[in-house]
């Protein structure tokens, strides 16, 4: 029985009218609606309801109330499931890919991978013009070791297409237990490749460091989750303890996580004040916008660098990208990132699920607007599949003789 259909109208009956948000992705801190028409949000953001916009509830009531009434044992039909699934239409119906509701179990999956450590295939996806696309394979992972790529399109997982489904359910279905295999069919380059891979334990890695060419330290940072700033400080003492006097600052394959890691990581990289990011609520008014600005120690800002960007670079990294480029000009290498652009919060329902919701989105401190636009390098570099077999890597290649230069 589907009554997804239902979905855009059933949660206000549910949780009534009072509605909370957070000023911060994963806050926690909840701001009571104070004015019957106007919705508060982070940094002091108003949005305003029209009062003339009044919304007939009554069809939902007909509707359930003719499906109690006529369709066979509606009674044995598990209400809390009903109540998810009218959830997840309510959301879906917003027609934004980074919106999503989870039910506990899911809530549970999804804070695993929040924390770094989860069981899977280690990939990144996300949705582009409504199809699933590999945002990155995690590096060391089953995903990457099977040749899985950014850009890749997951049409269909175990033998059953995807279409249409939420990108919650898709990673469900990847998602098992470790030592089981799951089948993919992906879409690359208009040609159909299938990959049996077998799940793992998924740790994820969140930042390494290397000298290479003798005073040139290559940064690599895999994502920005809760431990980015603990971890990115240590590694800057280390830099400061070593032969480094150059930086290539590498957020290939990056798929963002936290705002505040990404703001505080370019920080580090500005003086004190600098406009790391813009957020609106509404791209292109001028009205609605407020500034995050770097805070604490500059403890990179007199090492030249570079940085290093591609299809898989998504969300937070492009914050960093963006603002450094705009505030220190800082020359970025490589292609063209996803063009995520949005921020995020996750709100806490009382039974233990969550709502994941597009609540802003984010400009560099230009005004540059990422989302669906990503950030374009200043230098393109491609990295062919010759190149993946003779394992080499142009573009470092190309950001390491850049940084010379300077």
């Amino acid at each position: 029985m589907n009554l997804k259909n239902f979905g855009k109208f059933f949660l206000i009956l549910v949780f009534g009218a009072v509605f909370f948000v957070s000023g911060f992705y994963f806050g926690r801190e909840r701001i009571v609606i104070v004015e019957p028409e106007a919705y508060h949000f982070g940094f002091g953001i108003t949005r305003t309801i029209d009062p003339a916009e009044k919304i007939d509830f009554s069809l939902f009531g007909e509707a359930y109330y003719f499906l109690k009434s006529k369709f066979p044992n509606f009674e044995e039909i598990p209400q809390k499931e009903f109540t998810y699934d009218v959830i997840r239409g309510l959301v879906k119906g917003l027609n934004d890919p980074h919106s999503a509701f989870f039910d506990p179990k899911e809530s549970e999956i999804f804070s695993e991978n929040v924390l770094g450590e989860f069981g899977g295939i280690g990939v990144e996806i996300g949705i582009r013009n409504n199809r699933v696309q590999v945002i990155s394979p995690l590096p060391e992972t089953p995903a990457f070791r099977a040749g899985m790529e950014s850009g890749d399109i997951i049409i269909g997982v175990d033998g059953e297409s995807i279409e249409g489904a939420s990108l919650d359910k898709v990673v469900q279905k990847i998602r098992g237990p470790a030592g089981e295999a799951v089948k993919l069919d992906i879409l690359r380059d208009e040609q159909i490749k299938e990959f049996e891979i077998v799940r793992e334990i998924i740790e994820i890695p969140t930042i390494e460091w290397e000298i290479v060419d003798e005073n040139i330290a290559h940064i690599q940072i895999f994502n920005f989750h809760q431990t980015i700033e603990r971890d990115f400080l240590e590694v800057i003492y280390e830099i400061k303890e070593s032969s480094a006097e150059k930086i290539v600052l590498d957020l290939r394959g990056n798929p963002g996580g936290i705002l505040d890691g990404a703001v505080n990581v370019a920080g580090h990289f500005v003086n004190p004040k600098e406009v790391i990011l813009i957020r609106s609520i509404v791209l292109g008014e001028d009205d609605r916008k407020l500034v995050r600005s770097s805070v604490g120690n500059p403890l990179l800002k007199d090492y030249p660098a570079v940085v290093l960007i591609n299809e898989g670079s998504a969300s937070a990294s492009e914050i960093v990208a963006g603002a450094l480029r705009d505030i220190r000009n800082i020359p970025i290498i490589g292609k063209k990132s996803f063009g995520k652009g949005s921020i995020q919060t996750l709100h806490d329902l009382s039974d233990g699920s969550k709502i994941k919701i597009t609540e802003e989105y984010f400009l560099t401190p230009e005004g540059h607007i990422i989302y669906e636009n990503g950030i374009k390098p200043d230098i393109e570099v491609e990295i062919t599949d010759k190149d993946r077999e003779k394992e080499i890597d142009p573009q470092l290649k190309k950001a390491i003789e850049i940084i010379k230069e300077k």
